[in-house]
């Protein structure tokens, strides 16, 4: 029965997140992102780099101290936590699962764009958001469970 409510939670938190993730990708970065006066146009500024330099952001080699746009990424997740943090009184282990989703979108997000070729082989939606014609499609990253569900998925040819 525990594994079972294990499972359960993982796979709640799993749908949610990525949800959250879309949900954040497509409305809040690159809807208030493109205002050059946004705090979260820190984003745009990422899908710029990304494509001029053939995926790579050099931010996610400097790191936390050394780039803004790397902090920026660290606050909002942190703050989308915050603000999900009324989970933790109704399911705690949905919300430490939580935790561990955004912590793994931080990781593959930023290792993407560190090492293309890893992107290209195991996240290849990811590489389509960046490199595709339309940039305001694929906004999942880990998965792209709510790209297909909501339409935004976009099939590109990678190279």
């Amino acid at each position: 029965m525990i594994l079972f409510k294990i499972i359960c939670a993982f796979i709640i938190a799993g749908v949610f997140s990525n949800l959250v993730e879309w949900l954040t990708h497509k409305y809040i970065l690159h809807g208030l992102g493109k205002n050059k006066k946004s705090w979260f146009h820190f984003h745009w500024q990422h899908h710029h780099i990304s494509k001029k330099h053939n995926f790579i952001d050099e931010d996610y080699k400097l790191g936390f101290l050394k780039s803004s746009s790397f902090r920026r990424e660290v606050f909002s997740l942190i703050g989308i936590l915050i603000l999900n943090f009324w989970i933790l009184f109704i399911w705690p282990l949905v919300f430490y699962f939580c935790i561990f989703f955004t912590v793994l979108y931080f990781f593959c997000h930023a290792y993407s764009h560190i090492n293309p070729d890893w992107c290209k082989k195991y996240l290849k939606h990811h590489w389509q958001h960046h490199m595709g014609k339309n940039q305001d499609l694929n906004f999942c990253v880990t998965f792209p469970l709510w790209d297909h569900i909501l339409k935004t998925r976009k099939y590109y040819k990678i190279d």
